[in-house]
């Protein structure tokens, strides 16, 4: 259930929202010839090392080959917003943000938050404006591979029951909680973070 903010929160102006592993080969036994057909030796560069050696080149290359196409294919992830505008560099949220009053689902969503990766730490919490408290606000970034948000989004939840991003919470709603993210989408990830963007207070605003 979702209610209103007072009026006397409103403010007057919005913005826009806006390597790869060694892995082994397994041993492989030939079958021993016939006599009467064997060939000859082979000679010392196609020896069982040499052509293992040469496996394993093309399984790499193989698999580097997948890992670039799959990094073609995925599409930059999303960025949640955390609040709805600025003032003279003050974030703020608009007087009919959404707030989710039932606790359960408060609950669900604060898990399914916290489960993303963190991303990165940042060097310092921020001020909660609406409380009107210093160093309150966590604002590492997290993130599940598709979509980043910051730590804010569940303070301001779970203290001030101001409602997430909503296209953030239908996909969290839809994932499910987040598995620790691999290697290779870390880096897509850090890829897709400016700093400028989120070292102030008002990250992410557009």
């Amino acid at each position: 259930m979702t209610h209103e903010l007072p009026a006397s929160q409103q403010h007057d102006e919005p913005m826009p929202s806006q390597v790869e592993p060694d892995v082994p080969d397994a041993p492989v036994e030939a079958a021993a010839p016939d006599a009467a057909t064997a060939a000859p030796a082979a000679p010392a560069s196609a020896t069982p090392t040499a052509a293992s050696g040469a496996h394993r080149i093309r399984t790499l290359l193989r698999d580097v080959a997948g890992r670039l196409s799959t990094r073609r294919r995925m599409p930059p992830p999303c960025v949640a917003r955390v609040f709805d505008g600025q003032r003279d560099g003050k974030p703020w949220f608009a007087a009919d943000h959404p707030v989710i009053v039932d606790q359960r689902e408060r609950e669900e969503l604060l898990a399914l938050l916290r489960s993303g990766s963190i991303v990165v730490r940042a060097s310092q919490p921020l001020r909660d404006d609406l409380g009107d408290v210093d160093a309150a606000v966590p604002a590492d970034l997290r993130s599940d591979g598709a979509w980043i948000w910051s730590d804010a989004v569940a303070y301001y939840l779970e203290h001030h029951w101001i409602a997430p991003d909503p296209e953030l919470v239908a996909h969290l709603r839809a994932a499910g909680p987040a598995a620790p993210i691999d290697a290779e989408t870390w880096r897509r990830v850090s890829a897709a973070i400016r700093p400028d963007a989120w070292e102030g207070t008002t990250w992410p605003l557009d």
